[in-house]
């Protein structure tokens, strides 16, 4: 598993001053124009870890995004019409991304009120944990608030259509496989944008194929109860991928204007590309097979995002892409 911060949070690349201007205040040209560009680098990141691990066909690779980082997954999907020659057809096996939508406000729905006796999150919290808690605020500040916000909404709009529905990203992509994962849980905003991500592709029929799976029970920030023992019991499909793991900031970095002057060619061991699937998604995580919270895709299994990212020392927990 390998997980990798998005710009601004720790192991990665803060933005240029430029590129913060551009998402704060930049027009709708210049801020399409910059996810463009940071789809590509993720999409050329992707195509160096295939590279760099040795990822072969038999095993596979799976893309997962998290919540907000959802909309950088899908701009690296739409990136894939932008991409060198070699990383177009190392990648262009099955990659077809779903997404936690950003949708604008709600029309009025009745809706019946929660059930008293269940408290929140933070209701169950002391404060003596609560002061435990390390939260990086400075990044929604400067970067991660504006891209929920209703400026930057038609970006979001427009690069979802073409991740999902552009027949020229859709046949770069070969139908891959795709799923929408969400907790029955999560705020009104995922359950609404669920809907209408529905709607979208039972409107367009056959040529837009996602699967919808439902987390019960399960709010935004799911995780696997014990996952020690899911990630041993799985073992069998680690074994199945001999290759070194290892983490982002670890490998090369791949830049777009890098990558278009001397594109790397490598080839995978056998010689041939590797399979790829993607679930995107609007909760954080799946367990193993007893728990009945398990996708598999080609023999690999995920294990929740968000336990592996917000674990560990909590000065440095960050957000997975």
């Amino acid at each position: 598993m390998i997980c990798i911060n998005r710009r601004e949070y720790p192991g990665s690349t803060p933005h240029s001053a430029e590129e913060l201007r551009v998402y704060a205040s930049g027009s709708d040209e210049e801020r399409a124009a910059l996810m463009d560009e940071v789809g590509v680098d993720l999409a050329l990141a992707i195509n160096g870890i295939v590279q760099e691990c040795g990822l072969f066909s038999s095993g596979g690779v799976a893309l997962a995004g998290w919540s907000l980082g959802n909309t950088f997954t899908i701009a690296a999907m739409t990136a894939v019409v932008s991409l060198p020659p070699g990383a177009k057809k190392r990648l262009g096996q099955e990659l077809l991304p779903a997404r936690r939508s950003i949708h604008p406000r709600a029309p009025s729905i009745e809706l019946p009120n929660p059930d008293p006796a269940k408290k929140t999150t933070f209701e169950d919290v002391s404060s003596e944990e609560m002061r435990t808690i390390t939260v990086d605020f400075s990044v929604g500040n400067r970067y991660d608030t504006v891209l929920m916000q209703p400026p930057f909404a038609s970006i979001v709009s427009a690069l979802v259509s073409r991740a999902l529905f552009d027949p020229t990203v859709q046949a770069a992509w070969k139908g891959t496989k795709v799923y929408f994962l969400y907790g029955k849980r999560n705020p009104w905003s995922v359950v609404f944008s669920t809907w209408k991500i529905e709607e979208r592709v039972e409107a367009a029929k056959d040529s837009a194929p996602i699967t919808f799976r439902t987390i019960e029970g399960a709010n935004h920030f799911v995780r696997p109860a014990c996952p020690d023992a899911r990630w041993n019991e799985n073992s069998r499909y680690r074994q199945k991928i001999n290759h070194k793991f290892t983490i982002a900031r670890e490998l090369p970095a791949f830049s777009h204007t890098q990558a278009s002057s001397s594109p790397r060619t490598f080839q995978s061991p056998q010689g041939a590309p590797p399979r790829f699937g993607l679930a995107l998604w609007s909760s954080a995580a799946c367990s193993g097979p007893n728990h009945g919270n398990v996708w598999k895709f080609s023999d690999i299994e995920l294990i929740g995002l968000d336990f592996l990212h917000m674990s560990g020392d909590p000065t440095q927990r960050g957000r997975s892409a």
